[in-house]
């Protein structure tokens, strides 16, 4: 299986789902402090890499699959306090979820296009 280098969320994207989210965790509604955010992957990496191996990295990377949950929920949805989180999504929510990047992806690249269409 091919692993996605730097698959962690930039600076700029982590600022933008606290402003979007205003410091709440996404499940629990908690107010949480910059020491307890927890950004995390909606459409998991290793999910995505399986299934959806069309999919950049940058799109994975993006405000779009990404939410802050505190540390107790984050652990809720990977498995880790219960053995099946009520919070995982289902395959449907991940395709769903794989759509809207695939939808990002596409933007991106025709942007890209157009400015060197621009450029030359």
């Amino acid at each position: 299986m091919q692993r996605r280098k730097n698959a962690e969320f930039s600076k700029n994207t982590m600022e933008e789902v606290v402003h979007l989210q205003k410091s709440r965790c996404e499940h629990c509604k908690r107010k949480l402090t910059p020491e307890e955010y927890t950004f995390h992957h909606i459409l998991p990496l290793w999910y995505a890499t399986i299934f959806f191996p069309d999919l950049s990295c940058a799109a994975l990377k993006n405000v779009l699959n990404c939410q802050l949950l505190c540390r107790a929920c984050h652990d809720l949805e990977h498995g880790q306090e219960f053995p099946k989180s009520k919070y995982t999504p289902k395959k449907h929510q991940y395709r769903e979820k794989a759509e809207e990047l695939r939808k990002y992806d596409k933007k991106v690249s025709s942007l890209s296009g157009l400015k060197r269409l621009l450029s030359s």
